[in-house]
């Protein structure tokens, strides 16, 4: 019987979920070495999968992941051995990752930079003078250093996995650098810039809790793009008044205060019946990707025409350094795991950094 891949949706590489949430499509090629010539072998199968009480599409997405992964023994789907190729490593190591923004731009750049010009060489015999040919032919077509510096970004997870699987003996890409010139945002009179972002994202959302938390966490928090898009209702505690942040940059999950006044206006928000995601695109259905029409807004309110979400970070760190806030909390609201050598030594207290964000700003904003 044909297979309606229409009916399907993909949730992870070579994973798909059916409609209705009843079945896991797992459809995967396996590299086998035979007559000392590599070649693919298909792997395609449907597993059934129970209807929950209670459950959303989040949750059948994990499940049907989990499904596949233990229909995927160790051996199964892409070896990881001295005849991997470039390509089939990638393949390997992106099929453990969940979605994310992160996977599709790593997925992107492998793509359109990487696999032209070594995908189909054997891991093993990929040599820095090789990378180094990859990045001096970016350069060359005019790409920016932070576009070249992906190549690395997206290798060394990659080569690090092959190394684990004991398939690599070391990282070629160990000690190649590319030089990023400076691009921090500098924030002069912070708290006069926070003063006019405030005024301007409450006039703007005054009756729209959605964006209004959206912008809270940015402001008031400092939270990252993907970690307030990517957000679940799950990871909120209500009743104990904390937000837990899985998977951030650094890899772990992170948990913080959640103030009042973004607490009001989260509880405003209507649920999606089935989706976790606290913020839902009104067009897709689905999480929120795009939001530059809405930074666009308030930066022709506010007149901050830098403005993006990610500057809120600038701004926050540096209206809370001009209220004296120590080096420890500043890097406890961002969710950094270190605060440069001085105090590594100290555990960021990530809790009281984010009451202290939001007691900093309350001072501030009496001060109006």
């Amino acid at each position: 019987m044909a297979i309606d891949l229409k009916e399907y949706e993909l949730i992870g590489t070579g994973i798909r979920l059916h409609k209705t949430y009843t079945k896991v499509l797992v459809d995967v090629s396996e590299q086998v070495v035979r007559d000392r010539e590599l070649i693919y072998k298909r792997k395609r199968k449907i597993i059934s999968m129970p209807k929950r009480e209670g459950w959303g599409k989040w949750e059948y997405k994990t499940e049907a992941k989990r499904i596949a992964a233990e229909y995927l023994s160790p051996s199964d789907g892409i070896i990881i051995d001295e005849n991997v190729t470039v390509d089939g490593l990638f393949d390997a190591y992106m099929s453990t990752r969940e979605k994310s923004d992160w996977k599709g731009i790593q997925t992107y750049t492998f793509d359109k930079h990487i696999k032209p010009m070594i995908g189909m060489k054997k891991a093993v015999d990929v040599k820095r003078a090789h990378i180094d040919k990859i990045i001096t032919s970016m350069r060359e077509d005019g790409l920016k250093p932070r576009t070249q510096k992906l190549v690395l970004n997206v290798l060394r997870p990659i080569f690090k996995y092959a190394i684990e699987n004991e398939t690599l003996r070391s990282d070629p890409t160990k000690n190649i650098k590319v030089k990023l010139p400076k691009t921090k945002k500098e924030v002069d009179n912070a708290t006069e810039i926070f003063k006019k972002l405030w005024n301007a994202i409450n006039e703007k959302y005054r009756n729209e809790p959605f964006y209004k938390s959206l912008y809270y966490f940015a402001l008031l928090h400092g939270r990252r793009k993907s970690e307030i898009l990517g957000m679940r209702w799950s990871n909120i505690d209500f009743d104990n008044k904390l937000y837990t942040i899985r998977k951030t940059k650094s890899g772990e999950d992170q948990t913080y205060t959640l103030p009042d006044i973004i607490e009001n206006e989260l509880l405003q928000i209507p649920r999606t019946k089935g989706n976790d995601v606290v913020f839902v695109s009104h067009l897709t259905g689905e999480q929120l990707v795009d939001i530059r029409g809405q930074d666009a807004k308030i930066r022709k309110a506010s007149g901050v025409k830098i403005f993006t979400l990610h500057y809120s970070r600038n701004v926050l760190v540096s209206l809370m350094a001009e209220q004296g806030a120590s080096a420890t909390f500043l890097s406890g609201v961002l969710g950094h795991t270190d605060i440069n050598t001085i105090s590594k030594y100290l555990t960021i207290p990530r809790l009281k950094a984010s009451e202290a964000a939001i007691d900093t700003v309350a001072e501030v904003l009496d001060d109006k």
